[in-house]
């Protein structure tokens, strides 16, 4: 059984798609950036406080590792979709949309990772309200990304679709003009009999 994903004619319900994803590009381009710079300053920071990394904060140390790697990719693949959505480049907005779903996976077992992580850290969390609302906080800046992620694959795809029938639909006088003459020339009967 198939589900088809739904397909949108504006984004945001107001701007046209095409604006729209640039919107979201944009934004997603500038919140990578964002935390990108934010992990690595934290990443510093526990560096100075913690000094040379010992076992206990090697597992905090491969999560702030490759949620950076993961960031970086981000960032360069935001790249791609605004020079893909800037000259309607179908080949780069299908490469995004591959990643995107690629991205999606690799952030939900990071978000994962880091839930457990502060559920861990926090040791009991239910017996004091501070943890509780820290675990919750890491919780919704898992779930809140990826609801707006998906929403960007159904903005990505109706694009991607209305591109194609734009390509479909392309009419070029001066091949119709000749393939009609070639058309003609081949019918014509011979005279010279």
């Amino acid at each position: 059984m198939f589900v088809e994903m739904p397909m949108v004619a504006r984004c945001c319900f107001c701007a046209p798609l095409r604006y729209g994803l640039l919107i979201w590009a944009y934004i997603k381009l500038v919140t990578s950036i964002l935390a990108f710079g934010i992990t690595l300053v934290w990443m510093f920071l526990c560096f100075l406080r913690f000094g040379p990394f010992n076992v206990d904060e090697i597992f905090l140390l491969i999560l702030i590792v490759s949620t950076l790697i993961s960031l970086i990719s981000d960032i360069f693949f935001n790249f791609v979709l605004i020079l893909g959505t800037h000259k309607k480049n179908r080949s780069l907005l299908y490469l995004y949309y591959r990643y995107a779903f690629a991205h999606a996976a690799i952030f939900l077992v990071l978000g994962v990772l880091w839930i457990a992580y502060a559920i861990v850290e926090n040791g009991k969390p239910l017996s004091q309200p501070d943890s509780v609302i820290y675990i919750l906080c890491v919780i919704l800046s898992v779930i809140v990304p990826l609801i707006l992620h998906v929403y960007l694959f159904i903005v990505l795809r109706s694009e991607l679709h209305k591109l194609e029938a734009k390509e479909q639909i392309k009419f070029d006088p001066i091949t119709e003009y000749k393939a009609r003459k070639e058309h003609t020339i081949e019918q014509k009967p011979n005279l010279e009999n």
